[in-house]
Order: structure tokens, then C-alpha cells, then sequence
């Protein structure tokens, strides 16, 4: 699939999006302090999160639903492939946070030596890995949930979408049996399957790439028997995007998801130089998400003290943080190549 212009720009506004919750609410709430913000980003953190998990699901499926071979040698293959795409980065990221902290602090949201060693294969190995902030839980999350749904590949091409819905029922059953019945055992099933809503915001993004490549076929031709396993996932797409947003709880939840499926459907001529400006700067924004807590709150926490407006802290430490994450995105590429 050819880069979708569009996509890479609402990448960018939603990071920004969660990188400012984080700077002003989330801050706030993390050191106990109220620093008087004129502008705050609510619902940045989970509402942001849910739709690039959407995106995520989107183009996992032109990897994985489009691979004509199957078996076990085509399973290990991607799963090497999805985790070697984030490895590299991730430990350039967590070298530059440890490395940071020489240099300025953040508290008890510093990651100790430990906590980097717990952090280096992206697993749950301790307690620890969580102080590497928004980092580890994400890219563990992110990997499970495709590691899972490699699965399909196990199975021929026209078997893979009932596979994949199988895959998120069972979690979304497990999901819904803990909430009514407060058992753990669903609980820890929902988990094994992927983060709860998160799965059901990957299986939308599959779906919505099902419905873009065999929609048209699908309208023509509703009543043929060939398309009712994508019926059937669409029916639990729309279920599954309604739990998440009453889950969510915010009106930017249905506006990004629209957006989302325009930058899909809309895919307007750029001017090549505007074009080649917003990919790159889209390119950057897994390495700013990795870096830019642990960075950004020992900055504000140092500038604050020191008598800078809270706001001026705020810009201060995203530019910060995105230079950063520029350079660890450059040296990740070398290492590529």
C-alpha cells in the first residue's frame, strides 16, 4: 500500500495531542502538583491511544490478510519481522532516557539501571519496566496483540478472517463476563488476547482494510455465502467500536475515527515538498512517543522551579523531546540499512 498522506497527518495531531495531555493533565496528576495551565488536553491519553491502535489494525492487515503462504514458517517469520520493526528503536529510545538522566531529572520517575535491563526485550519481565513511561506498555501491547493475530497465518487466506474474528470474540466475551461477574479468571483470558478495548480498536482498523478492498464486491453482492464472514465482522466491528467509545466516554472518539476513515477514502494530491515534510515528521512519531515522558516531565520539573511559565516548559519540552526522538529515529535507520 502506497503512504497515505493523510494518515501520516492525523498521526502527527494525535501525538501531539497525547504528548500535551501528558505535559499539562497528566503531569499534574503524576507529581500531585497544579500548575496553572490556560490550555489542558483531556481524554489525550486514552482517546489518542485507542485511534492509533485503530491505525495499527488498519495496516497490519494489508501485512497479514493479503499473504498468500501459510504455516508455521510464515508465522515465525512475521512475528520476527513485527518485533525487530520496534526492538532496535525502542533500546536507542531507552539508551537516551537513562542517558538523559545525567543531566536532568525525574524524580521518582527516573529509570533506574534495573528498570532499563527489565526494559530491553519489551516483555513483562518486572514491576520495574513501567518506568520507562508510555514506552514499554505500549510496544508490549502493540506486539502481543499482532503476535496473536499472527495466528491467522497458520491458516489459509480464506480462513483467516473467521480465525481473527474468533480471536477478538473470545476476548470480548472474556472482557464482558469480568465486568458483570468481577471473576478474575475471564479477566486474565481477556489479557493473554490482548488489552481489552485495545484488541477490539486493532480488529476495527482490519476491518475497515476489508471493507475498503471488498466493500464495492460486498454491496453488489450481499446475499452470496462467500461474504458473510465479512457481514459478520463488520456487525461485531460496529458492537466492538461502540463499547469502546462508551468505555472511552468522549465525543473525540467517533471524530477521529471519522477522520480517519476520510484520510482512508480521501487521498488528495499533495505538492511533493509538503508531502515529503509531513512523512517525515510522521516517521518520528513512534521514537517521540518512547521518549517524551520520562524527558519532558524532568525538563518542565526543572524548568518550573527555576520561575519559567508553565506553558513556555511545556513548548521547551516538546521540542526538546522531538529533536530527540528525530535523532534516535535517524540512528535506528542506519542500523536498518
Amino acid at each position: 500500500m502506497s503512504r497515505n498522506i493523510l494518515i501520516d497527518l492525523l498521526r502527527i495531531i494525535l501525538l501531539a495531542w497525547i504528548v500535551l495531555f501528558h505535559y499539562t493533565v497528566h503531569y499534574n496528576k503524576v507529581y500531585g502538583v497544579d500548575l496553572p495551565f490556560r490550555f489542558t488536553f483531556e481524554n489525550g491519553g486514552t482517546v489518542g491511544v485507542a485511534i492509533f491502535f485503530i491505525i495499527s489494525g488498519f495496516f497490519a492487515a494489508t501485512s497479514l490478510l493479503r499473504q498468500a503462504d501459510h504455516g508455521p514458517r510464515q508465522f515465525g517469520r512475521y512475528c520476527l519481522r513485527r518485533y525487530m520493526r520496534f526492538w532496535p528503536l525502542f533500546i536507542i529510545c531507552c539508551v537516551a532516557i537513562v542517558g538523559s538522566q545525567f543531566f536532568i531529572s525525574a524524580g521518582e520517575r527516573d529509570c533506574t539501571p534495573l528498570q532499563f535491563i527489565q526494559n530491553l526485550l519489551i516483555f513483562p519481565i518486572g514491576k520495574g519496566a513501567r518506568h520507562v513511561d508510555g514506552a514499554h506498555w505500549f510496544l508490549e501491547t502493540l506486539l502481543l496483540i499482532q503476535f496473536i493475530f499472527a495466528l491467522a497465518l497458520l491458516a489459509p487466506p480464506k480462513k483467516r478472517l473467521n480465525i481473527l474474528m474468533i480471536i477478538v470474540g473470545i476476548n470480548a466475551a472474556c472482557s464482558l463476563l469480568y465486568i458483570a461477574t468481577d471473576i478474575k479468571i475471564f479477566d486474565r483470558i481477556a489479557k493473554i488476547l490482548g488489552n481489552r478495548h485495545y484488541i477490539w480498536c486493532v480488529f476495527i482498523g482490519i476491518v475497515t482494510a476489508l471493507l475498503i478492498e471488498k466493500g464495492p464486491k460486498l454491496l453488489a453482492d450481499y446475499k452470496n455465502r462467500a461474504n458473510r464472514p465479512l457481514l459478520c465482522a463488520l456487525f461485531m466491528a460496529l458492537v466492538l467500536w461502540c463499547a469502546v467509545y462508551a468505555k472511552l466516554g468522549s465525543i473525540w472518539f467517533p471524530v477521529y475515527t471519522a477522520l480517519f476513515i476520510a484520510a482512508i477514502i480521501i487521498r488528495p494530491a499533495m505538492p511533493a515538498k509538503i508531502a515529503t515534510f509531513i512523512g517525515a515528521v510522521a516517521g518520528v512519531t513512534l521514537a517521540w512517543y518512547l521518549v517524551h515522558q520520562n524527558m519532558g516531565y524532568a525538563l518542565i520539573g526543572t524548568l518550573v522551579p527555576r520561575g519559567t511559565n508553565p506553558e513556555v516548559a511545556v513548548i521547551l519540552a516538546c521540542a526538546v523531546t522531538l529533536a530527540v526522538a528525530w535523532a534516535c529515529t535517524r540512528l535506528d535507520k542506519l542500523l536498518h540499512k
